[in-house]
């Protein structure tokens, strides 16, 4: 069943009923007409409200100056009618303005109706226009925030990372947790889908704020899932212990319980290191099992690398401003 966005809806009815009132007013001529401006002029996100509006006052003005030629030159007659929307369409589509195109069509077909293009008429559908528009943005200055998903979605896919790498530690050692593997990739899956529209959704919604921090952070995230598929991939070939699988696997369980820390990572890359240091210290392989597995081994320790590079490579992007304010803080303003 599809989800009900009762906030919309609110603002719909709310929006709508206002527009009439004012026109009416105003005293405007069909002032129920600002119904439908109102109603396509109430969108999801702030951005996408501003940027429409700006297209459907261009789109009207292109309208007012088609209709008033056409209209006149052919005496308000169908075939007018038919010269104005060629053009109109031409026009609305080369210049990028289709989401204006219905609005002023409708308007224009006022002064086709009124057979008469006046001052005051212009004047009259311009104020429709107006008032329609200018009820969407005001009713859409409230947006839910969206803060709180947001970092309920960072918790989840931080909390999967880390019992990814713990099953992958286990796996190491020849513990199969394939099951559980699968099981956190694919609720990864729906976490990041989740993060992605509310920060989609929160980015759009705050156009002068910093919003950076959460696209960063997704991005980052987004990255190091990659590298865990790869990793996961990898441990499949595995079906021999060394004695370097049991450090691994003891480094992998560091890594899982450092996942939601806020730092640079480089303690951990130290470790792998001198962990690496260790390993080309150590005694060559016996036999052909022991050398596959060790080459496994090797690349699962070079996407560890990566997935820590990804996250120093994040905290090394980040402003002052950043730190101190979702870093140094518990709550984001």
């Amino acid at each position: 069943m599809a989800k009900i966005n009762i906030v919309k809806t609110i603002k719909i009815t709310l929006g709508c009923c206002l527009a009439v009132v004012i026109a009416k007013i105003l005293d405007l001529n069909y002032s129920n007409s600002v119904v439908t401006i109102t109603l396509l002029s109430i969108l999801n996100t702030k951005k996408d409200t501003l940027i429409t509006a700006g297209k459907r006052c261009l789109a009207f003005f292109f309208a007012t100056t088609i209709a008033w030629i056409s209209f006149t030159w052919f005496q308000f007659s169908l075939a007018g009618l038919g010269v104005y929307l060629f053009f109109i369409v031409i026009a609305c589509q080369y210049f990028e303005l289709t989401d204006g195109l219905s609005m002023s069509t409708v308007l224009m077909l006022h002064l086709w109706t009124e057979k008469n293009i006046t001052i005051s008429g212009l004047l009259n559908e311009a104020s429709l226009m107006a008032i329609g528009i200018l009820m969407g943005i005001f009713m859409n200055l409230y947006m839910p925030n969206q803060i709180k998903k947001i970092h309920c979605c960072q918790t989840m896919i931080e909390q999967h990372f880390e019992k990814l790498l713990l099953c992958f530690s286990d796996h190491l050692l020849l513990k199969d947790r394939s099951t559980e593997i699968q099981h956190h990739f694919q609720a990864l899956s729906s976490d990041f889908q989740k993060s992605i529209e509310a920060t989609d959704l929160h980015v759009n919604n705050h156009l002068f704020s910093h919003t950076g921090y959460y696209l960063q952070y997704l991005k980052m995230r987004l990255k190091q899932f990659e590298v865990l598929q790869i990793i996961a991939s990898n441990l499949q070939r595995i079906n021999y212990v060394p004695s370097q699988s049991t450090d691994i696997s003891a480094y992998l369980k560091q890594v899982a319980y450092s996942i939601s820390k806020h730092d640079n990572a480089q303690e951990l890359l130290d470790c792998l290191q001198k962990m690496r240091m260790r390993f080309r210290n150590a005694n060559l392989p016996i036999n052909r099992q022991e050398f596959e597995t060790r080459a496994v081994l090797y690349e699962i320790v070079n996407d560890v690398q990566y997935l820590l590079r990804i996250k120093q490579e994040f905290a090394e992007s980040l402003s002052p401003y950043q730190i101190r304010t979702f870093w140094e803080t518990k709550n984001s303003p």
